[in-house]
Protein backbone atom coordinates (compact mmCIF):
# COMPACT_ATOMS: atom_id res chain seq x y z
CA UNK A 1 0.00 0.00 0.00
CA UNK A 2 1.43 3.74 -0.95
CA UNK A 3 -0.14 7.24 -0.50
CA UNK A 4 0.64 9.62 -3.20
CA UNK A 5 0.53 13.24 -2.82
CA UNK A 6 2.27 14.95 -5.46
CA UNK A 7 1.47 18.06 -7.03
CA UNK A 8 3.12 21.46 -7.73
CA UNK A 9 2.86 21.99 -4.34
CA UNK A 10 0.47 21.91 -1.12
CA UNK A 11 0.67 26.07 -1.41
CA UNK A 12 -0.29 26.11 -5.16
CA UNK A 13 -3.36 23.60 -4.99
CA UNK A 14 -4.85 25.54 -1.95
CA UNK A 15 -4.04 28.54 -4.44
CA UNK A 16 -6.48 26.69 -7.45
CA UNK A 17 -8.69 25.02 -4.94
CA UNK A 18 -9.36 28.48 -2.98
CA UNK A 19 -10.16 29.87 -6.45
CA UNK A 20 -12.25 27.00 -7.75
CA UNK A 21 -9.88 26.45 -10.31
CA UNK A 22 -8.12 23.29 -11.69
CA UNK A 23 -5.23 22.93 -14.30
CA UNK A 24 -5.55 21.56 -17.58
CA UNK A 25 -2.28 21.53 -19.72
CA UNK A 26 -1.89 19.25 -23.08
CA UNK A 27 0.17 16.36 -20.96
CA UNK A 28 -2.72 17.02 -18.10
CA UNK A 29 -0.04 16.81 -15.35
CA UNK A 30 -2.48 18.57 -12.90
CA UNK A 31 -2.95 18.87 -9.63
CA UNK A 32 -3.50 15.49 -8.03
CA UNK A 33 -6.73 15.73 -6.16
CA UNK A 34 -5.32 12.55 -3.53
CA UNK A 35 -5.04 15.61 -1.14
CA UNK A 36 -8.57 16.69 0.32
CA UNK A 37 -9.15 20.23 1.25
CA UNK A 38 -12.94 19.66 0.99
CA UNK A 39 -15.53 19.79 -1.54
CA UNK A 40 -14.16 21.68 -4.32
CA UNK A 41 -16.02 21.94 -7.39
CA UNK A 42 -13.00 23.04 -10.19
CA UNK A 43 -13.03 25.23 -13.34
CA UNK A 44 -10.31 24.54 -16.01
CA UNK A 45 -8.35 27.53 -16.38
CA UNK A 46 -5.30 27.37 -18.73
CA UNK A 47 -1.63 27.95 -17.88
CA UNK A 48 -1.28 31.46 -19.13
CA UNK A 49 -4.60 32.36 -17.19
CA UNK A 50 -2.89 30.50 -13.60
CA UNK A 51 0.18 32.34 -14.72
CA UNK A 52 -1.82 35.99 -15.05
CA UNK A 53 -3.20 34.70 -11.61
CA UNK A 54 -0.85 33.64 -9.44
CA UNK A 55 2.41 35.41 -10.61
CA UNK A 56 4.28 31.99 -10.91
CA UNK A 57 5.90 32.39 -14.86
CA UNK A 58 3.76 29.40 -16.87
CA UNK A 59 7.49 27.54 -17.50
CA UNK A 60 7.39 27.48 -13.77
CA UNK A 61 4.24 26.16 -13.31
CA UNK A 62 4.75 23.42 -16.13
CA UNK A 63 7.90 22.29 -15.12
CA UNK A 64 8.63 21.16 -11.83
CA UNK A 65 6.77 19.28 -9.46
CA UNK A 66 6.81 18.28 -6.26
CA UNK A 67 5.42 16.09 -3.23
CA UNK A 68 5.75 13.20 -0.66
CA UNK A 69 5.84 9.46 -1.15
CA UNK A 70 4.77 7.55 1.83
CA UNK A 71 5.05 3.65 0.94
CA UNK A 72 4.38 0.80 3.65
CA UNK A 73 6.08 -2.18 4.42
CA UNK A 74 6.07 -4.64 1.28
CA UNK A 75 4.83 -1.90 -0.50
CA UNK A 76 5.87 -0.70 -4.30
CA UNK A 77 5.64 1.77 -6.23
CA UNK A 78 6.17 1.28 -10.18
CA UNK A 79 6.31 3.85 -13.05
CA UNK A 80 6.99 3.92 -16.46
CA UNK A 81 9.16 6.30 -18.18
CA UNK A 82 8.19 9.93 -18.48
CA UNK A 83 9.19 12.44 -21.54
CA UNK A 84 13.19 12.46 -22.54
CA UNK A 85 14.88 14.57 -20.02
CA UNK A 86 13.00 14.69 -17.20
CA UNK A 87 14.74 14.23 -13.59
CA UNK A 88 13.23 12.94 -10.14
CA UNK A 89 15.03 14.30 -6.90
CA UNK A 90 14.94 11.89 -3.92
CA UNK A 91 15.67 12.31 -0.31
CA UNK A 92 14.26 10.03 2.21
CA UNK A 93 13.20 10.41 5.53
CA UNK A 94 12.12 7.61 7.15
CA UNK A 95 12.55 4.13 6.30
CA UNK A 96 14.40 2.48 3.76
CA UNK A 97 13.72 2.55 0.52
CA UNK A 98 14.38 0.32 -2.81
CA UNK A 99 14.96 2.06 -6.47
CA UNK A 100 15.20 0.08 -9.43
CA UNK A 101 16.45 2.09 -12.28
CA UNK A 102 17.20 0.08 -15.78
CA UNK A 103 17.83 -3.06 -13.66
CA UNK A 104 19.90 -1.45 -11.18
CA UNK A 105 18.76 -1.16 -7.51
CA UNK A 106 19.94 1.60 -4.97
CA UNK A 107 19.30 1.31 -1.59
CA UNK A 108 18.63 4.65 0.10
CA UNK A 109 17.96 5.06 3.59
CA UNK A 110 16.83 7.93 6.04
CA UNK A 111 19.03 11.27 5.04
CA UNK A 112 19.97 9.82 1.54
CA UNK A 113 19.16 11.35 -1.71
CA UNK A 114 18.91 10.61 -5.57
CA UNK A 115 18.69 11.94 -8.69
CA UNK A 116 18.28 10.24 -11.81
CA UNK A 117 17.01 10.55 -15.70
CA UNK A 118 13.45 9.26 -15.19
CA UNK A 119 12.94 8.63 -18.86
CA UNK A 120 13.34 5.35 -18.60
CA UNK A 121 10.52 2.97 -16.14
CA UNK A 122 11.88 3.22 -12.54
CA UNK A 123 10.66 1.86 -9.36
CA UNK A 124 10.33 2.37 -5.51
CA UNK A 125 10.03 -0.58 -3.01
CA UNK A 126 9.74 -0.83 0.40
CA UNK A 127 11.53 -4.00 1.59
CA UNK A 128 11.31 -3.48 5.53
CA UNK A 129 8.18 -3.09 7.79
CA UNK A 130 8.61 0.62 8.67
CA UNK A 131 7.02 3.16 7.24
CA UNK A 132 8.92 5.12 3.93
CA UNK A 133 8.81 8.64 3.84
CA UNK A 134 10.41 10.48 0.64
CA UNK A 135 10.34 13.51 -0.68
CA UNK A 136 9.71 13.89 -4.34
CA UNK A 137 10.93 16.85 -7.25
CA UNK A 138 10.00 15.76 -10.68
CA UNK A 139 12.03 18.49 -13.02
CA UNK A 140 10.22 18.51 -16.76
CA UNK A 141 12.45 19.61 -19.56
CA UNK A 142 10.33 22.89 -21.11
Amino acid sequence: MHRLNLSKSVAFCLFMAERGLGLYEKQDRACHQEHSHGDVKAALVSLEKLAELSGVSKTMIGQIERGAVEIEGGGSLGSGAHQEGTEEFLTVFSGELAVEIKGETYTLRAGDSLRFKADRPHSYRNEGAELVRVSMVIYYPG
